[in-house]
C-alpha cells in the first residue's frame, strides 16, 4: 500500500529532528531519490534541502539554514509555489517533537523505502533487453535489498578502548566431553566461537564428531551434525550406537536392527529416549539437492531449529572440502580457484552467523594427500589444509590430529593457532572398537626414528641407533 501524503510529512519532520535517524536514512537510500519528483515534488525539495545540509554540516542542521537554502531553490523551481512551500516547512518544524520519535520515523522510512525500490526495480527490468542484462538487474536488486534493510550498514567503533566492560568480558566454556580437548581449549568451546579440526583420510575426524555430538546431548543441549560425505544409515550410524550404548563397534557392524538381540535393542532405547532428542545428525550427501544451498542452507535449517524450539549450542560441519565440493557441481562452478573462493565465503558467513547468534561451530576440514601420507611423526599444522591453506585466518582456534602411526594406533593432537590461549600439543590413542580418542601422553613417547613406543621403553641415542642399524644389516 502506497504511503499517504500525511505519512511522507511525518517522516520528513522526524528526519529534521533526529540525527540518528537522518544519518540512517541516507545511508539507507544510498543515491536514490527518497520521494518522487513527479508525484511529491514538495517532499523531494524538503528531503533534498534536509539531506544536503546535513551531508554539508556533518550535523543536524538549523532552522535558520534549512530555512535559507529551500529559499535559495525556490527562486530556480519553476513547478513550486514558494509560498505554499515555506507553509508546509513551517508547519514540520513547529509540529509537536513528541509525537515525532524515532520509532515512527523508521517505520515510515521503510515504507518509503520500499517504494523507492518498486519503483527503481520497474525502471531496471524494463530496460533489460535480454537474459544478460536481466541477470545484472536481478543482482543489482538483491544489493539494493541489502543496502535498504535496516542494521545492513557497518558500524565502525572509533573508541573500543573507552568502553573495556563491552569488550573485555568472561566467555563461559562448555566442554565438548573429550578431556584431552577440553584440556587443550580451556574448558571447551564458547557461543560465538568457531573451531577447525583438521585431519587425514581415515583418521578419526569422523569419530570426534560423533564424540562431541553424543557428549553435548547428555548434556542435554541440542547440537546438530551436518554431514556432506555420507549418509547416517551404515557407517555413521554404528558409530553412534556405540557412543551412545557403549558396546564395541563390531556388535553394529554390517548389522541389521533386526539382528540385534533384545538386550541390546532395549540398551540402546533406554539411551537414545533421554538423548536422542538433544542430537541431530543432518546428512546432506544423501539428498539430490543436498549442498546447493551452501552455508545458507546451515544457517536457515538452524533458524528453523530455533523456531520448534531446538536451537542448537554447537553446529558441526563434516566437513568443509565435501560441502564446497558439492555446492560447486550442483551449481556448475568450474576452475582452479573456485574451490578457495566458495571455502572462503561460507567461513565468514558461518563464522559471522555464529558470533551473532552466540552459536558454538566446529568446522571439520581434510589435510593434503601429501601430508596424509607424511611420517606420523611429523606434526601436524594448520596450513597443511587441503586446497585451502587459509583455512585457519577466520577461525577462533584450529587444532589439528596427525596420521596414526602404523604400530600403535597413536597420533599427535596439536592446537596450532588458538586467540585465546597458547600453542599447545598432546599424544591421543584411538580405541577403533570403542571409537573414541583417549590421552596417551602417559603412556606413549616419540622414540628416536619419530615413532610412538610405549613409555618404559628403551630409548637410543642417534648414534647407538646408527651403530644398531648396520649391525642389523650384516
Amino acid at each position: 500500500m502506497a504511503m499517504q501524503k500525511t505519512e511522507k510529512l511525518l517522516l520528513l519532520g522526524c528526519l529534521m529532528r533526529s540525527e540518528p535517524l537522518l544519518k540512517e536514512a541516507i545511508a539507507r537510500v544510498n543515491g536514490y531519490q527518497l520521494f518522487n519528483n513527479l508525484s511529491d515534488p514538495d517532499c523531494a525539495m524538503l528531503w533534498s534541502v534536509v539531506s544536503d545540509c546535513y551531508k554539508a554540516c556533518g550535523a543536524l542542521p538549523t532552522r535558520m539554514l534549512m530555512a535559507q537554502e529551500l529559499d535559495n531553490r525556490l527562486c530556480l523551481a519553476r513547478m513550486l509555489d514558494p509560498v505554499s512551500m515555506r507553509s508546509v516547512f513551517d508547519m514540520l518544524m513547529d509540529m509537536d517533537p513528541a509525537e515525532l520519535t524515532e520509532p515512527v520515523g523508521r517505520l515510515f522510512l521503510d515504507s518509503a523505502l520500499q517504494e523507492v525500490i518498486k519503483t527503481e526495480w520497474g525502471r531496471k527490468l524494463s530496460q533489460a533487453s535480454d537474459l544478460v542484462s536481466l541477470k545484472s538487474a536481478v543482482s543489482s536488486m538483491g544489493r539494493d535489498i541489502h543496502t535498504a534493510s535496516p542494521g545492513s550498514r557497518m558500524e565502525i567503533d572509533d573508541f573500543p578502548l573507552a568502553s573495556p566492560d563491552r569488550y573485555l568480558k568472561k566467555q563461559e566454556r562448555i566442554p565438548l566431553g573429550i578431556h584431552f580437548w577440553d584440556e587443550l581449549s580451556g574448558g571447551g568451546i564458547a557461543g560465538g566461537e568457531v573451531f577447525g579440526l583438521l585431519g587425514p583420510t581415515g583418521g578419526g575426524k569422523t569419530v570426534l564428531s560423533v564424540s562431541v555430538l553424543i557428549g553435548r546431548a547428555m548434556r542435554g543441549m541440542h547440537v546438530n551434525l551436518y554431514q556432506y560425505e555420507q549418509s547416517v544409515e551404515g557407517d555413521l550410524m554404528e558409530r553412534i550406537c556405540t557412543k551412545i550404548t557403549g558396546l564395541p563397534i563390531s556388535t553394529f557392524r554390517n548389522k541389521g536392527w533386526d539382528e540385534l538381540p533384545d538386550d541390546i535393542k532395549l540398551r540402546y532405547c533406554e539411551s537414545a529416549a533421554k538423548w536422542a532428542p538433544y542430537a541431530h545428525v543432518i546428512s546432506l550427501a544423501s539428498t539430490d539437492s543436498g549442498g546447493s544451498g551452501g552455508a545458507e542452507e546451515i544457517i536457515e535449517h538452524v533458524e528453523r531449529c530455533s523456531a520448534r524450539g531446538m536451537r542448537p549450542t554447537l553446529v558441526v560441519v563434516d566437513w568443509l572440502g565435501a560441502m564446497v565440493q558439492r555446492y560447486n557441481a550442483i551449481n556448475n562452478i568450474t576452475g582452479d580457484s573456485a574451490y578457495r573462493r566458495t571455502a572462503a565465503r561460507f567461513q565468514d558467513e558461518i563464522k559471522r552467523f555464529c558470533e551473532t547468534e552466540k552459536i558454538a561451530c566446529i568446522l571439520i576440514h581434510q589435510t593434503r594427500t601429501d601430508e596424509a601420507r607424511a611420517s606420523s611423526s611429523k606434526e601436524p599444522k594448520a596450513t597443511d589444509a587441503h586446497e585451502h591453506r587459509s583455512f585457519a585466518y577466520t577461525l577462533d582456534a584450529c587444532y589439528c590430529l596427525g596420521n596414526l602411526d602404523k604400530e600403535n594406533p597413536v597420533a599427535w593432537f596439536n592446537v596450532d593457532k588458538n586467540r585465546r590461549g597458547p600453542r599447545d600439543k598432546v599424544m591421543v590413542r584411538l580405541d577403533g572398537e570403542m571409537q573414541e580418542f583417549s590421552d596417551a601422553s602417559g603412556d606413549f613417547v616419540s622414540d628416536h626414528r619419530g615413532r610412538f613406543v610405549r613409555k618404559g621403553g628403551e630409548l637410543l641415542p642417534d648414534g647407538y641407533a646408527m651403530l644398531e642399524d648396520l649391525g642389523a644389516g650384516d
